[in-house]
């Protein structure tokens, strides 16, 4: 069954790429330029997973994360970024991140990561 995803990017083409990958997957995908009002639209809109970008305008996917952490929000948050630097994928673990994809990224390898995700939070809602 699909799910709710909320691509956040501020690259337009690879944000389309990556929803449209998904689309075909089956689940349903929003899409934000960017991570300001991250907290108020996963209240106000069904968001089952995050696929955000590291280095957004405004408030970065590093800060979105932890604000998201900081309200006690649980949803899978993935982070795919070119700046696969050990510190930075560290940094985003401690903050609660699921996992982590480095762009550029082939369709296979984006669909495995999100499927995983979402049948390891799956199977952990089962055993709770």
């Amino acid at each position: 069954m699909g799910q709710n995803i909320l691509v956040i990017d501020d690259d337009a083409q690879l944000r389309e790429y990556a929803a449209e990958l998904l689309k075909i997957d089956g689940h349903t995908v929003n899409q934000l330029g960017d991570a300001l009002d991250i907290v108020q639209h996963v209240r106000n809109e069904k968001v089952d997973l995050v696929l955000i970008d590291y280095h957004l305008p405004g408030v970065d996917g590093l800060m979105a994360l932890r604000q998201l952490r900081s309200k006690h929000m649980t949803l899978p948050v993935i982070v795919m970024t070119a700046d696969i630097s050990p510190q930075v994928i560290l940094q985003f673990f401690r903050a609660g991140a699921d996992d982590f994809i480095s762009k550029p990224f082939d369709e296979a390898y984006l669909s495995l990561i999100v499927n995983r995700t979402i049948d390891r939070v799956s199977i952990s809602l089962k055993d709770a």
